[in-house]
């Protein structure tokens, strides 16, 4: 499957530490939707995360029955400065979707 880079080195200024151990995930990324000029419909789910929430994977609730077709967008977190002393910093990520080129139809007999 392709891997389509959709925004580099976008920023949004969050505080995960208000969360204290909290998932701070789905705030980050309706953040970081908003912040990409709401590229996303408001269907959109995480259907994963990697490395400590730093690498993020989303997908849409219309194709959630279909997970072999699905389209995926990944946000990848590339500057990560939290620091439990300051709040409201700056969360640098690249949003990269990854998408099916083929799709085939086919019934079982």
């Amino acid at each position: 499957m392709p891997k389509i880079l959709m925004y580099q080195n976008r920023a949004v200024i969050f505080d995960p530490n208000e969360y204290q151990n909290q998932d701070w995930s789905h705030d980050f990324v309706a953040a970081a939707i908003e912040e990409c000029h709401d590229f996303l419909p408001s269907d959109w789910y995480i259907a994963n995360t990697k490395d400590e929430g730093r690498i993020i994977i989303v997908g849409r609730k219309k194709y959630e029955d279909m997970l072999n077709l699905q389209p995926y967008w990944i946000f990848r977190i590339t500057a990560d400065p939290v620091d439990e002393r300051h709040d409201w910093q700056w969360l640098v990520f690249d949003v990269i979707r990854d998408s099916p080129t083929t799709t085939y139809s086919f019934q079982i007999p």
